[in-house]
């Protein structure tokens, strides 16, 4: 099984906008059009990381030299607070909890923040709620699409026209959980929004007769589970990357051979840093299996084999 032959499984996209007026944001849009952004929030505020990269961005540094601001070869990150991401945290807050939602994009265009969601049809009446509370907010935010989901992969290609993805493939002991309930196929898609400590959120897609009891069907005999995937491995790979400030655009796992196969999208110039994450995880944990299966760059033959 390859991941486009289930690409389309979560079936539904929600996507929302808001204004940002940060004084900066209109001089970044000019200099380089859509910005990719990774959200955070520390305590009640919310913050934005915005990412440019190219000959561009080490020019810009000087216009930036205020801010909080770092180059990592030639992309710079920089970090601003958001006054709207933090008035309107408490619907933000709401989206992320719906079940089977995962994240799709967030970058900024036309000076608004826009923020992309996956989900499934049975999280269709949650999202209508959502939708009618949004209506009747004077904030500035707004429902832009909700319809169907053109896809994980679509996704992706989408990110890679903003900023240059690399493709990190790497392999680890299959979960005992997983091993124990004798499944040999199934594929995993990653809810970054949800920081566990000790496991990987995740919508499980398999049609395995029988599954860890922990797994939770989403709707019927759809195939599709919640599914908090836990690897001692790739749980401290996530963690440490989570504290360097390297957004990934997706992480998805498989099931193959016996083994777990991850698979981490993330900005080309981050790419020799989450590398030493990974070695240095290895390092840590003897005991755990890893190996590489694939470093390169984002392109669409990848999912010929993915």
């Amino acid at each position: 099984m390859l991941y486009r032959d289930i690409d389309r499984r979560i079936g539904y996209m929600l996507s929302v906008s808001m204004v940002q007026s940060h004084p900066l944001i209109p001089v970044m849009e000019k200099e380089f059009g859509d910005v990719p952004l990774h959200s955070d929030r520390i305590g009640s505020e919310s913050y934005i990381d915005l990412f440019v990269q190219g000959e561009k961005a080490q020019r810009f540094e000087s216009m930036v030299s205020s801010y909080d601001h770092v180059i990592r070869g030639n992309m710079l990150t920089v970090k601003l607070r958001s006054e709207e991401m933090s008035t309107v945290s408490g619907i933000m807050d709401r989206i992320l909890a719906i079940g089977t939602l995962l994240p799709r994009s967030l970058y900024l265009a036309g000076g608004r923040i826009r923020a992309e969601y996956r989900f499934h049809a049975s999280d269709l009446h949650s999202v209508t709620m959502l939708a009618g509370d949004i209506l009747q907010m004077r904030n500035g935010m707004e429902i832009v699409d909700l319809g169907p989901d053109p896809g994980g992969i679509s996704a992706l290609d989408a990110v890679n026209e903003r900023i240059s993805l690399s493709v990190v493939g790497f392999d680890t002991d299959l979960p005992e959980e997983i091993r124990s309930a004798g499944i040999t196929e199934a594929f995993f898609e990653v809810n970054s929004e949800h920081r566990m400590k000790d496991a990987l959120r995740s919508i499980a897609v398999c049609q395995a007769s029988h599954v860890p009891d922990s797994w939770q069907p989403v709707s019927g005999d759809s195939g599709l589970y919640h599914a908090d995937i836990s690897s001692p491995f790739i749980n401290m790979v996530r963690n440490s990357a989570n504290e360097a400030h390297i957004p990934r655009a997706g992480t998805i796992m498989k099931v193959t051979g016996g083994i777990l196969r991850a698979f981490a999208f993330m900005p080309r110039s981050l790419l020799r840093e989450y590398l030493g994450i990974l070695f240095s995880a290895s390092g840590k944990l003897t005991d755990s299996h890893f190996s590489l299966s694939y470093v390169g760059d984002y392109r669409k033959g990848i999912w010929e084999w993915i």
